[in-house]
């Protein structure tokens, strides 16, 4: 855990070392989960993503000049993820610090909405190994802003007819103008944050009823003989359709 890290690249391997001290953590009651774990969120701000020389920010799109960068700081999350499903018991007693921890590193802006879902999936899956009540306290802290925000009518009448969605998630308006036939015309689309934030948003709502509907499969012995799930790198998926 003293080890220093320089560079993108050498953070993913150094990430994938301490991955690889899941299953020591779940068969030994090891005093270096938690370090672990707060060694692995202190790697967003080691490695920030900040408006900058490169044009890096929190809701950058990835691209050739910061994929490396991004997939370091997706990686920390998806290690988190993968400790908190190999070792949730030990982790357990660690929960409330670890929430405090990421919650506060979502709240100043540290934290791009990837890396939040991985995180906050993380916590219901630890949460899980302290009893289905624990977990349904855990999953509805963590909806709560997101509840919030849908039940606002502002946020409502942006889906009140197609056209007030394209309106308010890509900038156009029906009739849509006729497309230009000049080579290497575009169609210019706006609002990519707020397409961003509601992408996520929804996919964080998804992560969570898989997660619950799985664990809830395990404890009834339905879920016996699935195979472990390792989440998905950001290298391995393929953009999204809100770019």
């Amino acid at each position: 855990l003293a080890a220093e890290y320089v560079g993108a690249t050498t953070l993913v391997h150094y990430l994938r070392l301490l991955e690889a001290y899941g299953r020591f953590f779940a068969s030994v009651s090891s005093p270096s989960l938690l370090p672990t774990v707060m060694k692995l969120l202190g790697t967003y701000a080691v490695v920030p993503v900040t408006s900058g020389a490169n044009g890096t920010s929190i809701g950058a799109s990835v691209t050739v000049s910061n994929k490396e960068l991004l997939a370091a700081r997706q990686q920390a999350a998806s290690t988190v993820l993968v400790l908190a499903k190999v070792a949730p018991q030990a982790l357990a007693p660690h929960l409330s610090a670890v929430a405090e921890k990421v919650q506060g590193l979502w709240q100043q802006g540290m934290l791009r909405h990837g890396e939040r879902n991985a995180l906050y999936e993380s916590l219901v899956v630890t949460a899980s190994a302290a009893g289905k009540a624990e977990a349904h306290q855990v999953v509805s802290w963590l909806v709560t802003s997101i509840q919030q925000e849908w039940a606002q009518p502002q946020w409502q009448q942006r889906f009140t007819s197609v056209s007030q969605f394209l309106v308010s998630y890509t900038g156009l308006q029906l009739p849509f103008p006729p497309l230009q036939v000049a080579a290497g015309s575009q169609v210019a689309v706006g609002a990519g944050d707020v397409r961003l934030e509601l992408f996520h948003e929804v996919q964080l709502i998804e992560r969570i009823v898989r997660r619950v509907s799985f664990i809830s499969k395990v404890a009834t012995g339905a879920g016996a003989g699935l195979p472990p799930q390792r989440p998905p790198q950001l290298q391995d998926v393929p953009d999204h359709p809100f770019g």
